[in-house]
């Protein structure tokens, strides 16, 4: 058999010890048989949702807003109706803004980078965009290559 087993779309509705491993109940959310089974380990992948952090609460309607969201600029800074000056940066935040490279992991240096600049007011740190390490080489239309046996 398979060493696991992904159920898409079941609610978890009892878990209890058993014997050989962990004796789990599902339902299907969207009608269907109920699903039985012992299993060594349960991973529940509830989802994410964003949600604006607890520390923010204070300053919430005072937050620039599309579609129930708040806006973030391109130094990741939030749009808010306080001082210019006072800025709140988000990371991890912008996906509605800048798609689904936002919460990459491998983009954390440079948006800290970006906040940096933004924070210092001067750009310290180079995050213009780079060029390949690898060149291709691009033959004209008018190159061709002869093969000769």
């Amino acid at each position: 058999g398979r060493p696991c087993r992904i159920l898409l779309g079941h609610q978890l509705t009892a878990i209890d010890e058993a014997a050989a491993g962990v004796s789990t109940t599902w339902r299907a959310t969207h009608g269907g048989a109920r699903v039985r089974e012992t299993v060594d380990a349960v991973v529940c992948a509830t989802g994410y949702r964003h949600a604006l952090p607890e520390l923010l609460h204070g300053v919430a309607e005072r937050l620039v807003l599309d579609q129930g969201r708040p806006v973030v600029r391109p130094d990741f800074s939030l749009g808010w109706t306080g001082p210019e000056r006072n800025r709140i940066y988000a990371q991890n935040a912008a996906r509605h803004e800048f798609g689904v490279a936002d919460p990459n992991l491998s983009l954390l240096a440079w948006r800290s980078a970006e906040i940096a600049n933004s924070v210092l007011g001067y750009e310290r740190f180079d995050t213009s965009a780079v060029s390949s390490a690898l060149e291709w080489d691009t033959l004209s239309a008018e190159r061709k290559v002869h093969i000769t046996s």
